[in-house]
């Protein structure tokens, strides 16, 4: 499954990255960043977040875009699950937020992106949100949706979302991918963005 997404994205021209956190009982999971541009490669970084296990990898993880003599940073996570551990979330979202503050006071464009595990609560994002980083969608548009076939929520949570410094970039347009056809419990979501 792994080697197919990379044939794919080799296939269709895209440079990735990706990072193998899980591989249990026919079970792979982790976390991949692809694009048309250059990769700065000594750039590229892992991150073990807060209260990462064996049982249950949080990471995070960058790949540096240079775009037009600029470097984007993109930044891919997935934190943890369940909503009795919104105290775990909270801490990697500290975590997280101490990473790309550097970034930011230097005037660099930042793209955080990935599965939160958290619905939409403006309190939660507001480390966030206070950093002048914006949200690709709106809160209410669902990203872990009953409608999913591969679901089994009995509710419709956003918990997937792309972050992006307002400061030094714009967004031109953003979606949800894969509603009709879904490739997962959760729907993907597509943005595009220019540099200011």
């Amino acid at each position: 499954e792994i080697s197919l997404l990379h044939e794919f994205l080799d296939y269709t021209g895209y440079v990735h990255r990706f990072l193998k956190t899980s591989e249990k009982f026919h079970f792979y999971e982790g976390l991949a960043i692809a694009g048309r541009y250059p990769i700065v490669s000594n750039e590229v970084k892992q991150y073990v977040l807060p209260h990462d296990s064996k049982k249950r990898p949080r990471r995070m993880l960058l790949a540096p875009f240079r775009i037009a003599g600029e470097t984007i940073y993109v930044f891919n996570l997935h934190l943890s699950p369940f909503p009795k551990n919104i105290h775990l979330r909270e801490d990697q979202l500290k975590y997280v937020v101490s990473i790309i503050v550097p970034y930011l006071q230097a005037h660099k464009p930042v793209v955080v992106m990935g599965d939160f595990n958290q619905d939409y609560h403006s309190d939660f994002f507001a480390p966030l949100f206070d950093l002048k980083m914006k949200m690709s969608l709106s809160p209410n548009q669902c990203t872990f949706c009953r409608a999913n076939k591969y679901s089994i929520v009995p509710n419709n949570w956003k918990f997937d979302y792309i972050f992006y410094s307002s400061d030094q970039l714009e967004i031109i347009k953003s979606h949800l991918i894969n509603v009709e056809n879904p490739i997962s419990d959760h729907y993907g979501i597509k943005a595009e963005f220019r540099l200011k």
